[in-house]
């Protein structure tokens, strides 16, 4: 079977591998010049993306730092420099910031001030953070006030985020991220809650085992304060599976979670393991169709496969059942009703996932398509 090429490029984007991909094509190898071409015009285009988003961290940071307000980069530039060494070892579509919840008013009044989140229409406000949107450049920031959706799915606190934060020179401006312990624990649990459906989270994990001065027991410590020590032994299994990442550290230290965890905890790895050759599956799909190909139910039994704590348990399930801005606009409420929106997300949650146990069916079985009719 011929290589569909379209389709390899249309990949490479889609996982964001843009940066990391050329480095790795032989120049002798039979590949068109159309799609070598086309691929180093993504890394151009990544590249220029990734100066402009450490240009404009950098302004942020410049302008948080002045008004005497605790700011960390996640991901992003910031991490792309502490594992790659450089900016252009990871593609950044936006900024994520964290702050202080007590920081929230004041960081927001400043973006604003930036440029960002100036209308109601440039402000989308998501489980985990407010994304604020430049008016005039379309450039997104996602300001974060805790580590995950809920503290009790993912207690910031286990990550001490503030207290042993490290500085770094971002285009000439101290800024400050997470250390890299704190670092990689956080990318671990941040690719496993996204099903991992993008590899350039993935490429991240396989990147930092190959760093010899970064400390795995301190991030092994940190995921067990945070209750994803699952979540870390996923991603490590996962990269030694499609990267062959160095096993003088995943190997030896899979091997150390994998006999401190409990058989229940071990199966729900491998169950969450599972899934992936569906969501990998092509052609790629972005994260909400994804979801719907694989399946709501499945993909739930998934993440309860890697939740340890009750408290994370009732965090899943108690998020499960918030109100989003899809159930809002399926039904317009007053706001003196706006308490219904539970029982519209209630009922929502158990259609979708009745659709997802029982088997498809056409609306009229009677009444075959034309497609599918056949000449007598």
């Amino acid at each position: 079977m011929a290589l569909d090429w379209d389709l390899l490029v249309t990949c490479v984007r889609h996982h964001r591998l843009d940066l990391l991909m050329t480095s790795l094509l032989n120049s002798e190898a039979g590949i068109p010049d159309s799609v070598r071409a086309a691929l180093k015009d993504n890394e151009r285009t990544a590249r220029t993306m990734a100066l402009q988003r450490a240009g404009e961290l950098a302004r942020v940071a410049r302008r948080f730092g002045g008004a005497g307000i605790d700011m960390l980069a996640l991901k992003g530039p910031a991490l792309s420099a502490q594992i790659h060494g450089h900016l252009f070892g990871r593609v950044c579509s936006d900024l994520d910031l964290l702050i202080r919840p007590d920081d929230e008013e004041g960081a927001r009044r400043l973006l604003a001030e930036l440029g960002y989140g100036g209308t109601d229409a440039d402000v989308l406000v998501c489980q985990n953070a407010v994304t604020l949107r430049h008016a005039v450049t379309g450039a997104m920031i996602d300001l974060h006030t805790r580590m995950g959706e809920d503290e009790g799915l993912v207690p910031t606190g286990a990550f001490r985020p503030f207290e042993t934060a490290v500085e770094m020179q971002i285009a000439g401006v101290r800024v400050r991220t997470l250390a890299p312990p704190a670092a990689m624990a956080y990318a671990a649990y941040h690719g496993a809650h996204h099903h991992w459906c993008r590899l350039q989270w993935l490429a991240d994990i396989a990147a930092a085992t190959r760093l010899a001065e970064l400390d795995w027991n301190a991030i092994a410590e940190i995921a067990r304060r945070a209750g994803t020590e699952r979540h870390l032994l996923l991603s490590l299994r996962l990269c030694q599976s499609l990267f062959g990442c160095g096993p003088a550290v995943s190997v030896e230290l899979s091997g150390q979670l994998s006999s401190r965890l409990s058989p229940q905890a071990m199966a729900g790895v491998l169950r969450a393991e599972s899934i992936l050759p569906a969501v990998l599956a092509l052609p790629p799909l972005g994260e909400f169709d994804m979801v719907r190909r694989v399946g709501r139910l499945r993909i739930l039994r998934a993440e309860l496969a890697l939740t340890e704590l009750r408290s994370a348990w009732l965090a899943r399930l108690r998020l499960r059942l918030r109100p989003t801005v899809t159930d809002r606009n399926a039904i317009r409420l007053p706001s003196a009703l706006g308490f219904l929106y539970y029982a519209v997300r209630f009922i929502r949650v158990l259609w979708a996932t009745g659709r997802a146990v029982l088997p498809h069916r056409p609306s009229h079985p009677q009444r075959a398509r034309p497609k599918d009719r056949r000449a007598p």
